[in-house]
């Protein structure tokens, strides 16, 4: 009788590939590809670089937290922090303090554990990564610290205005003033006049500009 040969064993190849075949591989490749793996490419600027990266960080977090969010959406975090440093530095020519201070304000508000849905609107492509150097920081905040803020407008407003004057405004749209501010030089301002001395003297005019809430007086 003839001897039976023994079965040869598969190429460790081909059984590595049928593993990567299998659906559970594939769901977790697909659930790392949302987690934005990919690598960040140099800019030949070594502060420039070191921006990329803690903004890559920071967005590969965000990606992670909301990755429910994600499912039918592919966010590469390497992308997104590259984008994000590139419009910062075509905004201010080159890496200026004002570069600086706008990372810096972004490092912290997108890390603000008090305003997550800030990352997540980033995250989600509700707000594009490429607007955020030119992003007015009080979009940043969150709702409660809009209202925050709105209500301490508002508190300075009555402070400059009697209180008929602040009711006639109140629930009003904010419309051009006749004064420009000094400041910001936006037209939305009013003012209110005030007797401050004798009645044969001038009036003093106390000035509020809307956009930005800077006072002013004059006589």
């Amino acid at each position: 009788a003839e001897p039976k040969a023994e079965p040869k064993p598969e190429p460790a190849e081909a059984t590595n590939e049928a593993a990567r075949s299998t659906p559970a591989a594939t769901a977790s490749s697909s659930s790392s590809d949302r987690k934005g793996s990919g690598q960040v490419v140099s800019t030949g600027d070594s502060t420039r670089d070191s921006v990329v990266q803690k903004l890559h960080d920071v967005f590969k977090k965000g990606v992670a937290k909301n990755e429910a969010l994600l499912r039918d959406f592919d966010s590469d975090s390497a992308v997104m922090a590259q984008e994000c440093e590139a419009g910062m530095y075509e905004k201010f020519g080159c890496v200026t303090k004002e570069y600086k201070a706008r990372f810096r304000t972004l490092m912290f508000n997108l890390q603000d554990t008090k305003n997550p849905d800030f990352i997540q609107a980033v995250v989600t492509g509700q707000r594009h990564v490429s607007d955020l150097a030119g992003m007015d920081v009080k979009e940043m905040a969150s709702e409660s610290m809009k209202k925050q803020q709105l209500k301490y407008s508002e508190n300075a407003k009555m402070a400059l205005m009697d209180t008929k004057s602040y009711e006639k405004y109140a629930g009003k749209e904010i419309n051009d003033g006749i004064l420009k501010c000094p400041k910001c030089k936006s037209m939305k301002t009013e003012y209110t006049e005030v007797q401050t001395r004798s009645a044969d003297e001038p009036t003093t005019k106390k000035c509020f500009c809307n956009t930005c809430n800077y006072r002013w007086k004059f006589c």
